[in-house]
């Protein structure tokens, strides 16, 4: 029995090695069935003619020095045999027959390995625990005597894994993988020994139905290979790379861990996990869609897979019904699209992002038409204010020496940051900007694949460029246009966005004899982008810096360059520092609010709601007066809506002062720094109160901070049915079935909200929440120093302030350090230089 076995694997791995050998030889027979459509071109039969003399002097060689089995003619007793070994009927003999013989080793082995596939078998289940129960028999000796390497390596990898040893099972997987692949190879060979006694005389009827029981055989191959031990594992493959991707992370090979990321979900689109994963190295570490590109013995797997499901899906629609159908057989997906329609498809994904963009407050301004290019365009609203000054400021602080032209760059930024925290929060602003700039002009250009190749803020002197006029036409890094425009250049991309307004220094573009074609002028936010084959140049300056970030783009992967991922991944592991030390404090802290006068007056069952609650005596009136009197001095009308002063209600003005717009009051002496002070103190005890009180587990940061005042335009009219403000949430956007999509253009990253009122000598204006079908669900009344905290997925809104002004502190936070609002470091340091500028003016008169 034993040398029946041998001799079956024999004859088996030799006529597998045959038709591999001869298909090699065969040039692309083996491996592209799609042929199919042309079978009457004679090429076709003269390569199978070919390959059939190949298998013939191959097997003759390979069995020469065997006897060929008699049931090589008989087509029914080799499916017969092939079916007793592929059940591995032969092991349940030879255990028998070792058991006889008394070696009872050799006999628990062969009952084992028949047990694998026949788990149901009552009688060698009482063999083998039989064999278990004898001394001289180890747990050991149970093996499987089947068992193929791409198995064995599989269970060494998870053995090692599970024992952390990470580089140990990385190898292994990646044998395992390797493995797996030759075996489906060798499995869809094999399928080609076709055994049919259904022969039909007609030519081309008798050869369809060879290879469609071949093809079905193929197909079968994933299923019969996804058998570990005795049971089949659902994404057998995929799993593999499930595992590879944790081991080359582990290993901080992490270009590599997206790779299998990207191949995993390829063979397991529906895998939930790995699209966490995905989604964690895209928020956290930098990468974005282009980078996750499959491996490509994983593409080929799942191309060959279904090119033969869509044949086999004709099979079964088609060929099995061919003769009752009248219709075009040969029609295909591909004949019945047109190039119209797809472009009009791009065209349509592209207006949507700008759409979306355009929510947010990003708009396109000017387009190939205007600036006289095919592949121009001109933003505004990428940046606000406050975002600018806070780039300009960063390189100032690192490169505080005069120069003619300072550039900074991302790695730059990345070695002060690890020092200090502002540097730390520009920098996860300059992250954020840059993939927002990527994003819209990838989108623009209809750029699936588009690469950051560098990223710099420039600063340039006035007075320091030389002028157009004198022959040199000035590019973004301060050299002088080159004449020549390499082709490289085809693949490259440029975006530039303004840091500042400015009233000269404005960029133009040029056509090839350079002359002026279009001049885009200079303020903040404002972005351009174009190809990097385009000729432009700068006017000259003359009054202030001109500050700009440069962009650089590619489409070419090749030329990514990894220093915002590599920035990612040092501001993930900082953070991830901080957190495992983070303690809370928080029964120390509610007792501290406690004495201080904080009572809780709501909770979320009073509330009808998780996560909510109302905390008053957060300010005194003292402290509620003096910042009334802040958003009276301070305050913008159409603060943060382009200067829009009723843009939520007709009926009411509109006004703000951000933590931001109060610093640079001050650093201009407009109003007192205390009061300033009190604004960021008071919010971050809000901040504080709402951290303890929901008991979080992570640091809640201050996303945006807004001092805001809605005023009735029509003192006492009490007949108006509209919102002061509409029913939304603040992180997601309201659909009309009642639910919330958590995605752009909403500010996502807000976890939590919190409303610190500050007066109540209004009509109207109550705070209410609401059901999905945005009707009031309960109303609050604001007063002095209450305070309102809620989830910021909570539906929420205003009602009509109808006499009067209503004045409060909107604060939304988030658990996402990327977010930090960078405002409220930057206006306690301001607060801090004049303290130390008081304290050495009064030593000074001492």
């Amino acid at each position: 029995m034993r040398g029946a076995i041998n001799d079956y694997n024999f004859y088996k791995a030799a006529s597998i090695d045959c038709r591999l050998k001869c298909s090699s030889k065969v040039d692309g027979f083996r491996t592209n069935y799609t042929e199919l459509g042309v079978w009457v071109d004679q090429t076709f039969y003269e390569k199978v003619i070919k390959k059939s003399v190949c298998l013939k002097k191959c097997r003759a060689n390979q069995f020469r020095h065997r006897q060929e089995s008699e049931g090589e003619k008989d087509r029914h007793s080799i499916r017969t045999i092939d079916e007793a070994f592929a059940e591995r009927r032969p092991y349940g003999y030879l255990h028998y027959c070792y058991y006889k013989l008394e070696q009872y080793k050799d006999a628990a082995a062969a009952a084992y390995t028949f047990y694998l596939a026949n788990p149901h078998d009552m009688s060698v289940l009482e063999s083998i625990n039989y064999y278990r129960n004898l001394d001289d028999v180890e747990v050991s000796d149970f093996v499987d005597l089947e068992r193929k390497d791409y198995q064995k390596l599989r269970m060494e990898a998870e053995t090692a894994y599970k024992e952390e040893k990470w580089e140990e099972s990385r190898k292994k997987i990646e044998q395992a993988l390797a493995a797996y692949y030759k075996e489906e190879e060798r499995c869809r060979a094999h399928c080609e020994e076709v055994h049919s006694p259904n022969i039909f005389p007609d030519f081309d009827v008798n050869v369809a139905d060879l290879y469609i029981t071949v093809l079905l055989c193929q197909f079968g191959c994933e299923d019969k290979l996804s058998v570990l031990l005795k049971d089949k594992e659902e994404n057998y493959l995929a799993e593999h790379y499930n595992y590879l991707q944790f081991l080359l992370y582990k290993l901080n090979h992490v270009d590599l861990a997206v790779e299998a990321v990207a191949t995993a979900l390829l063979l397991n689109p529906d895998d939930i996990d790995m699209r966490k994963n995905r989604a964690f190295y895209v928020m956290n570490l930098g990468y974005h869609q282009a980078h996750f590109i499959p491996r490509k013995e994983a593409v080929d797997y799942v191309k060959r897979r279904q090119e033969m499901d869509k044949l086999l899906k004709y099979v079964m629609d088609v060929y099995d019904t061919a003769d009752q159908e009248d219709e075009d057989l040969f029609t295909t997906d591909e004949q019945s699209s047109s190039d119209g329609i797809q472009s009009s498809s791009l065209l349509h994904q592209k207006d949507h992002y700008m759409k979306r963009y355009e929510q947010i407050g990003i708009k396109l301004k000017a387009g190939s038409k205007e600036l006289k290019g095919k592949l121009r365009f001109v933003a505004d609203g990428l940046l606000r204010e406050e975002q600018c000054e806070e780039l300009i400021s960063v390189l100032k602080m690192i490169k505080p020496e005069e120069q003619i032209i300072t550039n900074l760059t991302v790695s730059e930024i990345m070695e002060s940051a690890k020092e200090e925290e502002e540097n730390e929060v520009a920098l996860r602003m300059f992250l954020r900007v840059s993939e927002v700039i990527r994003h819209y002009t990838g989108q623009y250009f209809n750029q699936s694949a588009f690469f950051i190749r560098q990223a710099v803020i420039m600063c340039q002197q006035p007075n320091s460029g030389k002028d157009f006029t004198e022959g040199c036409i000035q590019q973004s890094d301060g050299s002088c246009l080159q004449s020549n425009i390499t082709k490289t250049s085809e693949r490259h991309y440029i975006a530039i966005i303004y840091l500042n307004d400015l009233t000269d220094g404005h960029m133009y573009f040029l056509d090839k004899d350079n002359n002026k074609q279009s001049k885009v002028e200079a303020k903040c936010g404002r972005l351009i982008g174009f190809q990097a084959s385009d000729r432009y140049g700068w006017n000259g300056l003359s009054k202030k810096d001109r500050c700009v970030l440069v962009l650089q783009f590619t489409i070419d992967r090749t030329e990514d360059d990894n220093s915002h991922r590599k920035a990612m991944t040092q501001l993930y592991t900082a953070e991830q520092t901080k957190k495992k030390g983070y303690k809370n404090n928080r029964t120390q802290m509610l007792k501290h609010f406690d004495n201080e006068g904080l009572k809780l007056s709501m909770n979320e069952t009073d509330l009808l709601g998780k996560d909510r609650f109302v905390v008053d005596g957060m300010a005194n009136e003292d402290q509620c007066r003096m910042l009334m009197e802040l958003a009276k001095m301070g305050a913008i009308i159409g603060d943060g809506y382009d200067g829009d002063q009723s843009p939520h209600s007709d009926h009411e003005l509109y006004m703000g002062l951000s933590v931001h717009g109060a610093s640079k009051l001050v650093d201009i002496n407009a109003i007192n720094k205390d009061v300033v002070q009190l604004y960021l103190d008071l919010t971050e005890k809000g901040r504080l109160w709402e951290e303890n009180y929901l008991n979080l587990s992570t640091v809640l940061y201050f996303d945006f901070t807004h001092l805001v005042c809605r005023k009735a335009l029509d003192d006492g009219v009490t007949s108006r049915d509209d919102l002061s403000h509409q029913v939304h949430a603040d992180n997601c956007v309201i659909q009309r079935d009642g639910t919330c999509r958590k995605e752009f253009p909403a500010y996502i990253q807000r976890d939590y909200s919190g409303l610190l009122y500050l007066n109540d000598d209004f009509e109207g204006g109550e705070f209410f929440f609401a059901h999905p079908n945005q009707t009031e669900q309960i109303a609050l009344k604001p007063k002095c120093g209450r305070m309102v905290g809620f989830n910021a997925g909570d539906y929420h809104g205003v009602k009509a302030v109808m006499k009067g002004q209503r004045c409060a502190l909107a604060m939304w936070f988030t658990t996402d350090s990327n977010f930090k609002e960078l405002a409220h470091i930057k206006a306690r340091k301001t607060i801090h230089k004049l303290n130390q500028r008081e304290m050495w003016n009064s030593r000074d008169e001492l």
